[in-house]
């Protein structure tokens, strides 16, 4: 028989053993606080133990308290924050911080000069995101917006060179100034042309009354507000892009072509086969009882006006980016070059820029941060009188008789 002495230690090893995992799964109470990354307490944060219904929500100070397993995970969430999972350890006191959800951030706008969450405001403002117009052609930061804002109207002649102009909910005054007021990055600026819009990070339109509470009277017709791009925190790296639009007349009147034009006019009266000979438009004639005919199919002049002045051109658009940062600092520089030339045929309407732009900011100490934007703009334009309005007039008025 086997002796009860030798078999004691095993057993009480075995006895232990059992014990183990009934103290793993031992409930418990788990207390803790939920901070923010400043170190202020979040109230009403949601703090569940994971696998199971259990959970408790953060009081006025942050802290909450939990039955959980010793070996138990939580997870903790609240909005606009990214959801932590935390284990226990062992542990019954728990500090959590939170760190911010960076695309809630999105529904933060740039309000005076500072920046408040969209669902605070007791004004109508509308939104446009540096992701929405990086694609488009144009290189008119006020062009830019055209159909991205609701009651915002962008009128453009489509002459290079030439810039938009804004209209927030029509017109609002019958002076001279209808243009809304325009900041830059915190600035009032005259135009947004030298803008390129590549380099914008968002651009929010304040469009009633409560605007002049901020501007005060010169916000009357709206404010547009423009922040440009900072450098994005990682290893610098550089950046190229080009553009290639290809433009044309869109929509061509149908206008008389010069035999429909000489009936028109003689069934008016103002015109006669005599004057049409004297005048030289055809080049053979005939007599016919004493009466001088011209030779169908000589016809000197039929003139199509949009094929002799327009034709089909090329918008080029150079940018190259250098961007980075780190914990102490971000440093964005850009170049752009915009060579538009125009649908007249020639040289005569053509727009040409040179634009940079250096956004960098630098934390010397917590008390001390120094930040910079600076733009630099050169250009060069040629164009025919008051854009294609009034040209495109006289293109369409001319009559097919007149030779090119």
């Amino acid at each position: 028989m086997m002796n009860f002495k030798s078999l004691q230690k095993p057993l009480v090893l075995l006895f232990l053993l059992c014990l183990l995992p009934m103290g793993a799964w031992a409930q418990g109470v788990v207390k803790g606080i939920v901070n923010d990354e400043a170190g202020e307490p979040i109230i009403g944060a949601t703090v569940k133990v994971v696998g199971t219904n259990t959970g408790a929500i953060t009081d006025m100070d942050g802290k909450f308290s939990v039955n959980a397993a010793s070996n138990a995970q939580l997870s903790v969430s609240y909005v606009g924050y990214v959801t932590q999972k935390v284990n226990v350890a062992g542990k019954s006191n728990l500090v959590i911080t939170m760190k911010e959800d960076a695309q809630s951030l999105s529904d933060v706008v740039v309000i005076g000069y500072g920046v408040q969450k969209k669902s605070d405001l007791t004004g109508a403002v509308a939104s446009v995101k540096g992701e929405d117009i990086k694609n488009l052609s144009t290189s008119d930061a006020g062009a830019a917006m055209q159909g991205k804002v609701s009651g915002v109207q962008i009128i453009n002649s489509g002459s290079p060179g030439a810039g938009a102009e804004i209209r927030v909910r029509g017109y609002s005054s019958n002076s001279g100034n209808l243009s809304p007021l325009l900041i830059v990055d915190g600035l009032k600026v005259d135009n947004i042309q030298y803008l390129d819009p590549s380099l914008i990070e968002s651009m929010e339109v304040l469009k009633d009354a409560a605007s002049a509470a901020i501007y005060g009277a010169q916000a009357g017709n709206g404010v547009v507000l423009i922040t440009t791009k900072n450098g994005s925190k990682g290893t610098a790296h550089v950046t190229y892009g080009l553009k290639a639009a290809s433009q044309s007349l869109g929509k061509k009147a149908q206008l008389f072509r010069a035999k429909d034009y000489i009936e028109y006019h003689k069934y008016l009266g103002d015109m006669t086969e005599t004057e049409l000979i004297n005048n030289g438009y055809y080049a053979e004639t005939r007599e016919v009882d004493g009466v001088l005919e011209g030779v169908a199919g000589t016809e000197r002049f039929d003139t199509d006006w949009y094929d002799e002045v327009f034709g089909n051109s090329w918008n080029l658009q150079h940018n190259i980016t250098v961007e980075g940062g780190n914990d102490k600092g971000h440093m964005l520089a850009g170049l752009g070059i915009v060579d538009n030339d125009g649908i007249v045929k020639g040289d005569k309407d053509v727009y040409k820029r040179f634009t940079g732009q250096l956004n960098a900011d630098y934390k010397f100490f917590k008390w001390l941060s120094v930040s910079s934007n600076t733009s630099v703009e050169k250009w060069k334009r040629k164009s025919l009188g008051n854009g294609y309005g009034s040209f495109l007039n006289a293109v369409v008025s001319i009559d097919p008789l007149t030779p090119a």
